[in-house]
């Protein structure tokens, strides 16, 4: 995925996340970039920050949204065709063969960009996402499985400078 697929994934993400069903006008602001990890502050977002990597063709995304607190994940692929919008994905998620975690993640897609969104209630310390962070801040590489089936993995270098 290219720089500019994080500029739409980006759009996109901040309209799913404010409850927009098309994408809304969106200023992104890269505060610094660790390693493999471009970590900013998007003004859809509240000013919340975000770090964001790809590893060959997959895309991780993990911020904050500072307006209502909630947390979210999201993962984007130009190979996962098959995504529909809307629709609802299991994912089971797992670090360095370890530390399982799954969730449901909603399809998103345009013409040309696919991907998944999770939002988690609540960033705050001692949620689930804490933990969730905790655990791609001290593993290498974290692997993702659809019925069954590795669909991605995303090296996790750098990701404790960018948390």
């Amino acid at each position: 995925m290219k720089i500019s697929g994080f500029i739409f994934f980006g759009v996109i993400l901040s309209a799913y996340a404010l409850g927009f069903s098309s994408p809304v006008f969106t200023k992104n602001i890269i505060w610094e970039e660790f390693s493999r990890w471009t970590v900013s502050v998007n003004s859809n977002f509240g000013y919340g920050c975000k770090i964001e990597s790809s590893d060959q063709d997959l895309m991780l995304v993990v911020g904050f949204d500072n307006s209502d607190g909630t947390a979210f994940v999201a993962f984007a692929d130009d190979s996962w065709r098959s995504i529909e919008e809307g629709k609802e994905y299991e994912l089971e998620m797992d670090f360095d063969g370890d530390e399982f975690w799954g969730d449901t993640f909603t399809g998103m897609r345009d013409s040309s960009d696919r991907g998944v969104l999770v939002l988690w209630g609540d960033g705050s310390a001692g949620s689930t996402f804490d933990d969730w962070l905790r655990d791609i801040a001290i593993h290498h590489r974290l692997n993702i499985q659809y019925d069954g089936k590795r669909v991605g993995s995303v090296s996790l270098r750098g990701t404790t400078e960018a948390i």
